[in-house]
């Protein structure tokens, strides 16, 4: 386990690798692998198809808790609880549509809005409201 006392820095990596390192001595506390993170991978889809589904794209920090946030090239976010060293929870892409879907179209919907990618976006940033 770590000292409760000591800093983790959190890094992700294009791989799909989440690093934990401590600050005080740089060691590496844990790491989960993106084979640990992420469900299996499709068969039918390339190497590079696989690794750029899996890769990091963001990290959030919860205030105060252990609960780190990780936005990966699928679309998907995962819950890391950082003192139980595992995943707790993954959403789906889907639960954060941002294209409009079959039937919401209409000759008013702006065309910069429309997708014409199969894959849902990855998360690139996240942010925490503190008030909420």
């Amino acid at each position: 386990g770590m000292d409760p006392d000591d800093w983790v820095i959190a890094s992700g990596d294009a791989s799909g690798d989440l690093l934990f390192h401590v600050t005080s001595s740089g060691r590496l506390a844990f790491k989960l692998t993106a084979r640990q993170l992420n469900d299996p991978p499709d068969a039918s889809s390339s190497q590079a198809e696989q690794e750029g589904q899996a890769s990091i794209f963001c990290l959030l920090w919860l205030p105060g808790t252990d609960y780190l946030l990780v936005g990966v090239g699928s679309g998907h976010v995962h819950a890391i609880d950082v003192g139980a060293e595992k995943k707790i929870l993954s959403v789906a892409p889907e639960m954060f549509p941002d294209d409009p879907r079959p039937g919401n179209i209409t000759e008013a919907t702006p065309t910069h809005s429309l997708s014409l990618r199969t894959q849902p976006d990855s998360v690139s940033t996240m942010a925490y409201h503190p008030d909420r």
